[in-house]
């Protein structure tokens, strides 16, 4: 996987040191479910919001298959990548209608997938992997207009990198490392220093079934003082909390909600958005 850096018209990142923590605040978790099974049959694959203080979930698009996610407060916009030959696009909230940008153009192999997506100071990055090439995945930027990356950095070979998320409240960038090799490489939320590059573990994970639970963790997110872990192919979200990394709950999407699991591999691409409550 490979992580880019997308520019949305504000700001250039900050540099120089942390910024003050921010309120954790209310808002809701944005779950995108991408089923491949559903998808070959064209069933839909929703794009949903779970409300943490009342455990409510509804749709907030009923079909909407993707890979890669993130909730934008500030553009007022969800950042999508689909899978489908590369495609980037962007849901406005007013209309949450897809609008497409196009196909990611990099200037390495042509064929790239996207499996991670966060905003940091107006900037879109992205983890990326090379179609048929295992490590190291890549941090890149995208031009969200032209759909264009632009490399930043490559990842320890140990890291195998599904998701991406950024903590404004503590000014930090998120990774979720869940590889597939035996033994595992690194796994779990590491915290990726973007002026150094340097990665710190701030949530583990342990496997006790190791052999099943290969590739298992899709989707990171952070709010209201927890870490929100996706679980593939099992439809279930693990909740920990985020100062002591205990275990709270795991939670479930409900059938009335989204269409069970079918027989292909499910994907869940997790974000925060504090405007959605």
């Amino acid at each position: 996987l490979v992580l880019v850096q997308v520019r949305v018209g504000r700001a250039p990142p900050r540099r120089g040191g942390p910024r003050p923590p921010r309120p954790d605040g209310s808002g809701a978790l944005i779950v995108a479910m991408r089923d491949e099974a559903n998808v070959a049959f064209g069933i839909e694959s929703p794009l949903l919001r779970y409300d943490d203080a009342t455990g409510e979930w509804d749709a907030i698009v009923r079909n909407m298959p993707s890979y890669a996610m993130t909730a934008d407060d500030e553009n007022n916009v969800f950042w999508v990548h689909s899978g489908e030959n590369g495609l980037l696009g962007r849901i406005p909230y007013d209309t949450l209608e897809l609008e497409e940008i196009g196909v990611l153009k990099s200037p390495g192999p042509p064929s790239v997938g996207l499996a991670g997506l966060a905003v940091r100071d107006g900037v879109l990055y992205a983890s990326v992997w090379l179609v048929g090439v295992f490590q190291p995945d890549r941090l890149y930027t995208v031009d969200t207009e032209t759909a264009t990356l632009t490399l930043v950095h490559e990842f320890p070979t140990e890291f195998e990198v599904w998701d991406l998320h950024y903590d404004p409240r503590r000014d930090r960038m998120l990774v979720l490392s869940s590889p597939e090799d035996i033994p595992p490489g690194e796994v779990g939320i590491y915290e990726l220093d973007l002026d150094t590059f340097e990665m710190t573990q701030v949530q583990s994970f342990f496997n006790e079934d190791p052999f099943s639970e290969l590739n298992s963790l899709q989707g990171v997110a952070t709010g209201n003082g927890k870490n929100f872990i996706f679980r593939a192919p099992y439809n279930k979200i693990e909740i920990y909390d985020a100062r002591t990394e205990e275990f709270i709950e795991t939670i479930s999407v409900p059938a009335n909600v989204a269409n069970p699991p079918g027989l292909g591999w499910l994907f869940g691409a997790l974000s925060w958005s504090p405007s959605r409550q």
